[in-house]
């Protein structure tokens, strides 16, 4: 029986090592620049840029204060723009900019967010400071006008999308926890493996957003970290993300939903409170949203039929309290789809 405990022990041990060794893989000291273009142009294209090549660059400095505890410090180093500009990627054509460090950490830039690109500084030292410390790596992106929670320590990958405009979507597909493909899960399991959920919901793990009650509505992006998410049942009904060897960072708490793709997952019955957010910050960026007075028609569907259909117009708001209103006469159901008259 000792032997059999060592043997569980020691690959626990491999598995923690081989999770953590997946986190930081990358060729040197440098991050790999992947530049994803229209379906139009382009294929994707990938190039490493070191540390080195950055010290190559015009170099420049900014003063910024990171947390309001923070002094105000001069970082030293180069412009994104000049960055991206060196390998030929127009900073005015990104529509998406995701960055994970080595630690499995990350950030994504999208939406009203991207007015931050601008001023996005690539720190390789400290003004003042002979040594640039450890726990920054070879360099630090700082976005100077986004909230230091969006500021990378070590990148090792930087993947930048251009276009003109984000894809929009012809049907949103709304799942609430009385779904049948998520109640199993949501109403039995306090650890709930992320993939799992959004596999359920026919979503990609590969991308998604959740949105808090603090009205953090934050976008992931796949990476090795991914398949280690779980989400952990709060008192509230709401969820926080957990997981073996996911950085402190990106543990958001009271997370109430979860978009990916053109699903919608509600992780618990909103509040008025949750549901004007939920409105103001998701629905308004989907295609119906831009204009209230457009008529929609929401469908209950159980096995790919309609059971239910209802016509609506209106804010998030409106549309979520009218599908609530079609659980409460049909609770058996799979999803509600949203879709344009």
């Amino acid at each position: 029986m000792k032997h059999l405990y060592t043997a569980i022990l020691v690959a626990f041990l491999l598995i923690m090592t081989a999770a953590a060794a997946e986190a930081v893989r990358r060729p040197a000291e440098g991050f790999i620049l992947r530049v994803v273009s229209d379906p139009a142009g382009d294929g994707p294209r990938e190039v490493f840029i070191s540390g080195a090549d950055l010290k190559q660059l015009k170099q420049t400095r900014v003063s910024v204060q990171g947390k309001p505890e923070d002094p105000v410090r001069t970082w030293t180093g180069t412009s994104l723009a000049a960055v991206l500009s060196a390998r030929e990627v127009d900073p005015a054509a990104i529509r998406r900019l995701s960055v994970t460090a080595s630690d499995g950490y990350m950030a994504v830039i999208e939406g009203d967010l991207l007015s931050g690109l601008g001023t996005a500084f690539c720190a390789t030292g400290i003004e003042d400071e002979p040594v640039f410390p450890e726990k920054y790596g070879y360099m630090r992106l700082i976005f100077p006008d986004l909230p230091p929670m969006y500021w990378i320590n070590d990148p090792v990958r930087i993947e930048v999308s251009l276009g003109t405009s984000a894809p929009a979507f012809p049907v949103l597909d709304l799942y609430f926890p009385e779904s049948a493909p998520l109640r199993p899960l949501l109403e039995s399991k306090r650890v709930i493996p992320l993939a799992n959920l959004l596999a359920g919901a026919g979503a990609d793990a590969g991308r998604f957003s959740v949105l808090a009650a603090d009205t953090l509505l934050r976008p992931y992006e796949s990476n090795t970290i991914i398949k280690y998410m779980v989400l952990l049942a709060e008192a509230d009904g709401a969820y926080s993300i957990g997981g073996v060897n996911v950085p402190t960072g990106l543990k958001t708490k009271g997370i109430f939903s979860v978009t990916a793709n053109r699903s919608v997952i509600f992780l618990k019955q909103l509040t008025a409170a949750e549901r004007d957010i939920w409105s103001d910050l998701v629905w308004r960026k989907q295609e119906y949203g831009k204009d209230p007075a457009r008529p929609l028609r929401l469908c209950l569907l159980k096995n790919g039929r309609t059971i239910l259909d209802r016509r609506v117009s209106g804010s998030g708001c409106d549309v979520y309290d009218s599908a609530v209103g079609m659980i409460m006469q049909h609770p058996d159901f799979d999803c509600i789809r949203v879709t344009a008259e």
